[in-house]
């Protein structure tokens, strides 16, 4: 009966880990747009595009995650 709480506790702290990643990839990803559109870059602007995705898969999986 012990083990169930450390478990969730376990399983808890990755999925806080999880999101703050999920945070961290965002604020880079607003940073690559705004030097994408003060540069006039397609690449910056594309590669925000891409992390910010992955950004939305680690918050989801970071929920999913706390769920279990």
């Amino acid at each position: 009966m012990i083990r169930a709480p450390m478990r969730a506790a376990r399983t808890s702290r990755w999925s806080i880990v999880v999101y703050a990643l999920a945070f961290a990839l965002l604020v880079v990803s607003a940073y690559l747009l705004f030097e994408g559109n003060t540069k006039a870059s397609l690449k910056f602007v594309w590669a925000s595009v891409v992390i910010s995705g992955v950004s939305i898969v680690a918050a989801l999986g970071s929920v999913l995650l706390h769920r279990r």
